[in-house]
């Protein structure tokens, strides 16, 4: 038995009438008839006193055929309930929310959000933003988020890269600096700088800076004389000459107030540079 027939049998068992369900169910009534004489010979049973309806023009379903209309309605609307949340399971696979942190710069979340967009085409992409990385790759262990643009390291082994761009960390000077004109800065020569820098809790490559720096001979944490929590006032601030930054080379510089600069932290090539690797983080399944 097909569940059209199935729905047919339905609506004559509802209807009590063949003419009635033929045009609810828009066919003909001998097509209609047709169909539940097939399922009657299939299963060897009346589902309709054919008696009454002969002698009487009376519809009138047999004990077999209230039998059949009880578990039939139930598991129709079963099999509608599974096709609805289907079709709503399908129509959210279409949505990937995609998540980023505060200080990313916007260019790379642009350039980021483009690259899923070609992945997904169809899709439509949605922004989420989060205070920092880790709270991104925590959000994708949540299922909160389909994708997320983070960094490296990567904290929980489910969490796997689907497409990095490395960078470097530079750093920031007002246009005006005395070493504004040099190609290539050493740490140490920023050892009596003042520091603009970003909110702690927002930034994770914190703490490998200092110890970086502490290499090089000096403290550079009680010369930290402002923190900010967004990424375009720290470059306002070291526009005004208030200090220097270290910031992503991703960083566009748009504003002749400042000069982005190569930063070495060491001569030993090993620990010249401070890379950091940005990502499109993704979930494993399974």
């Amino acid at each position: 038995m097909e569940l059209r027939q199935l729905k047919y049998f339905l609506e004559v068992a509802r209807e009590l009438h063949f003419g009635r369900a033929a045009e609810n169910l828009c066919i003909s009534q001998p097509a209609l008839t047709k169909q539940i004489n097939l399922i009657e010979q299939e299963l060897g049973i009346e589902l309709f006193d054919k008696t009454k309806r002969l002698l009487h023009k009376k519809v009138e379903l047999t004990e077999a055929g209230l039998f059949l209309l009880k578990d039939a309605s139930r598991f129709t609307e079963q099999f509608d309930r599974m096709l609805e949340n289907t079709k709503k399971l399908g129509s959210k696979a279409k949505q990937i929310n995609l998540g980023f942190y505060r200080l990313l710069p916007k260019s790379q979340v642009i350039e980021f959000t483009q690259k899923v967009q070609e992945w997904y085409p169809d899709s439509l992409i949605k922004l989420v933003e989060y205070s920092t990385a880790e709270a991104v790759q925590e959000g994708l262990i949540r299922d909160d988020i389909t994708l997320g643009m983070t960094h490296f390291p990567l904290l929980f082994p489910n969490l796997f890269p689907r497409y990095t761009e490395p960078n470097s960390l530079k750093v920031l000077l007002s246009s005006k600096h005395p070493l504004a004109n040099y190609k290539k800065i050493k740490i140490g020569q920023l050892r009596n700088e003042r520091w603009i820098e970003v909110q702690r809790n927002l930034y994770t490559l914190y703490d490998e800076i200092e110890r970086r720096c502490k290499t090089a001979g000096f403290h550079r944490e009680p010369q930290i004389v402002q923190e900010v929590s967004s990424i375009e006032l720290l470059v306002g601030l070291v526009g005004m000459g208030m200090g220097v930054a270290l910031v992503s080379s991703s960083l566009p510089i748009t504003d002749d107030s400042v000069v982005l600069k190569d930063l070495t932290f060491s001569d030993n090539p090993t620990y010249a540079t401070l890379e950091i690797t940005h990502a499109i983080v993704c979930k494993k399944v399974g």
